[in-house]
């Protein structure tokens, strides 16, 4: 997945014909038609062009795009597994295009449009993952070989190989604030590397041994530097987030899916995998934890109350939101662990809305709580099954981090974060 000309793009190793899927706000996405049914694996955007690589196909293993939208088949410099594509600069200031790749006996091809590939001999024969450009160096990192998982070259032709920091199979790397990090999905306490010019690696700790597959460099809510990976394994916790690249802290992923790819634009982190129930979207917004409250559209939180309680199994629980602003749309969730529910509510002109959902049968003695995402704490509804609480806890937000992409290409409701943002619930299809 990337994002580039106010457009997020992700490509796909499955489907019939839609394996591209691209979004105007990272939330509500459209299924695209893909050049082929290719395994695709890296999609970059650069000098006005996406392109895609694959690591199946015969002599279509590269697509384009002018708009992300309407792709076209192009043929690859060679049938290898090619894994990343990346966009940067040769020696000379000129736009070009590498992509990496895990077999063959070259594993680099440089384009100067997308479109015409030429073969180039990689440092070594390692399986390299991931690309990337930065400060005019290119780097690519592996999952093989012995000492030497990282290679570099100034101009996208020539290839050098430098020591990793530790041969561990490493997935991604990324460029920014002056670091190189890579993340690996192996190693026991040391799965991050950084270094200050490509060539010198040290490692560094991750905020669990999970597997990284993905990081990426942006800003959070103030503007400061924000490293931020993606891992398909984990529970609970298959983010991580630096502002450093060296120091990392977990965080709550909105799921348990298998995150392969993270990206940042327009103030916005997208993350998408596989694995989940209609959840391969995660997003999370560069909001400023100082934002003043005079800057959100409501100037206190609004409250909710649900009834009847206690809850019970197969029970419709009716809530009511009250005491907001007219017209605003906010986001309310339903949980006890996972997601229950997630509801969309637009209040009315006199402040107030309703949404209601089922509890299920996995909730019984569970605490169930309900709450409006980025203001409150979780107001609890009780054990479900069991007495309603005396008191419940209050605070203030924002609470939740990670908010799911409900993706219904075929139609349905798409939910979207909108208290804070503007952003409003649509329908799709």
């Amino acid at each position: 997945m990337a994002y580039g000309n106010n457009l997020w793009v992700a490509v796909a190793s499955s489907g019939s014909g839609n394996r591209v899927m691209t979004s105007l706000d990272g939330i509500t996405w459209t299924s695209r038609t893909s050049a082929a049914d290719n395994l695709w694996r890296s999609v970059a955007y650069g000098n006005n062009l996406w392109v895609a690589v694959a690591d199946s196909g015969s002599g279509n293993r590269v697509m384009t795009s002018s708009d992300g939208i309407a792709w076209t088949s192009q043929a690859a410099a060679s049938d290898h597994v090619w894994k990343s594509v990346a966009y940067g600069e040769d020696e000379h200031g000129k736009g070009v295009w590498v992509a990496v790749a895990t077999n063959g006996p070259y594993r680099v091809m440089t384009s100067s449009d997308g479109i015409a590939w030429t073969s180039r001999t990689a440092a070594a024969t390692n399986n390299w993952n991931s690309v990337a450009y930065g400060n005019n160096l290119w780097v690519a990192v592996a999952s093989t070989g012995t000492g030497n998982r990282v290679m570099t070259s100034p101009d996208t032709i020539t290839w050098t190989s430098q020591t990793s920091a530790a041969n561990n199979s490493w997935r991604s790397v990324a460029y920014g604030n002056n670091l190189w990090v890579a993340v690996a999905d192996s190693g026991s306490g040391n799965r991050v590397m950084t270094s200050t010019d490509g060539i010198a690696w040290t490692s560094q700790a991750a905020a669990s041994d999970n597997d990284w597959k993905s990081v990426a460099y942006g800003r959070d809510g103030d503007g400061d530097p924000l490293w931020v990976a993606v891992a398909s394994t984990g529970t609970g916790n298959r983010v991580m987030t630096s502002p450093d690249g060296i120091t990392w802290t977990i965080r709550t992923s909105a799921a348990d899916s298998n995150w392969n790819s993270v990206a940042f634009g327009d103030g916005l982190w997208v993350a998408v995998g596989n694995g989940g129930s209609g959840n391969s979207v995660m997003t999370s917004e560069a909001t400023s934890v100082a934002a003043s409250p005079v800057d959100s559209p409501v100037e206190l939180p609004p409250s909710v109350s649900c009834a009847p309680l206690p809850a019970v199994v197969g029970a419709v629980l009716n809530c009511t939101v009250t005491g907001g602003d007219a017209g605003i749309d906010i986001l309310w969730r339903a949980a006890f662990n996972p997601t229950v529910a997630e509801a969309g509510v637009t209040l009315d002109a006199q402040g107030s809305g309703e949404f209601s959902f089922t509890v299920p049968a996995g909730a019984v003695g569970e605490e169930l709580t309900v709450e409006l995402v980025e203001w409150t704490a979780p107001l609890s509804l009780g054990t479900v099954g069991g007495p309603v609480p005396t008191s419940v806890p209050s605070g203030e937000g924002p609470v939740p981090v990670w908010t799911l992409g409900l993706l219904a290409f075929a139609g349905g409701l798409v939910l979207r974060r909108g208290s804070r943002s503007g952003r409003s619930a649509q329908r799709v299809g």
